[in-house]
């Protein structure tokens, strides 16, 4: 099983300041260096934490991957959560929306072909229940983000869409 292993990383050097942040490392064997088997990996390693945590804002640019360990940066949104997909949610919409410009049908998709499979495996949930995770964390960050989470509430839709 996978642990996480708080430590301080050094995030850059400026006007001869050095800034740090908190991380932590995943240490284990079985994280294969792909960004949905990352993904899942670190958010059923936070739900296995007793009480479960998100990170809150787990991102690909969030997460470091050096000398065989996954480093996740950037602790400050964390907090107690009981869902598995919240962190899921926010990784498939930050890089749908910033980075891959994945359409919220596109993004859908991904989260029900490599997500769930993934955290269903991990964790022993049935697909159904993830699904529905999931389409509760996509609303829930829409909610959250207010007039900028149309691209969540989107994908939201899209993965509803998907289940009929």
């Amino acid at each position: 099983t996978a642990s996480l292993v708080p430590k301080i990383v050094t995030r850059g050097r400026s006007a001869g300041i050095t800034h740090f942040s908190t991380a932590a490392c995943l240490n284990s064997s079985s994280v294969a260096f792909d960004d949905w088997d990352v993904l899942t990996e670190i958010s059923s390693t936070l739900q296995s934490q007793r009480p479960p945590i998100a990170h809150g804002d787990l991102t690909p640019w969030n997460v470091l991957l050096a000398e065989g360990q996954v480093v996740v940066l950037d602790w400050e949104s964390a907090h107690n959560c009981r869902s598995p997909t919240d962190d899921c949610a926010h990784w498939v919409v930050s890089s749908g929306a910033l980075l891959k410009k994945w359409t919220p049908a596109q993004a859908a998709s991904l989260l029900e072909t490599e997500v769930i499979p993934r955290l269903q495996r991990k964790l022993a949930i049935p697909a159904e229940d993830l699904h529905v995770a999931l389409k509760q964390s996509l609303q829930n960050l829409a909610e959250r983000a207010g007039r900028r989470g149309g691209y969540a509430a989107a994908c939201a839709e899209a993965l509803s869409a998907r289940s009929h």
